[in-house]
């Protein structure tokens, strides 16, 4: 028995507000287009996780997040924890500490 926890900034979906219903719609990001992949993958190495938590943030408020849930069916293979940040501390996070420390951190490798 294992479990496989996913943090990542969001989501794998985001919802859409659209003549007063709120609806979930799957994103395309380079993630969640890897992680779907490896879970259709036909060798069984996928099902061997019992338990699938994905944790992100959201662009919505906790009261939208609860209309979409009723309104919307959500994906089976994951438990979702949605996580709702002040947008004033999630902006310095992202175009702050994330964007301009972690991804040069891990993504750019000076010659030596």
């Amino acid at each position: 028995m294992s479990r496989l926890i996913i943090l990542s900034n969001r989501l794998p979906f985001s919802l859409e507000k659209y003549e007063g219903q709120v609806n979930i719609r799957q994103s395309s990001g380079g993630l969640v287009s890897a992680i779907k992949s490896y879970f259709e993958r036909p060798d069984m190495q996928s099902e061997a996780f019992t338990e699938k938590i994905w944790v992100g943030s959201m662009d919505a408020t906790p009261e939208e997040w609860r209309e979409a849930t009723k309104q919307n069916k959500l994906p089976a293979d994951f438990t979702i924890e949605p996580v709702f940040p002040d947008g004033d501390i999630y902006e310095a996070y992202y175009n702050g500490f994330s964007n301009s420390t972690l991804w040069p951190l891990f993504h750019y490798f000076p010659s030596i």
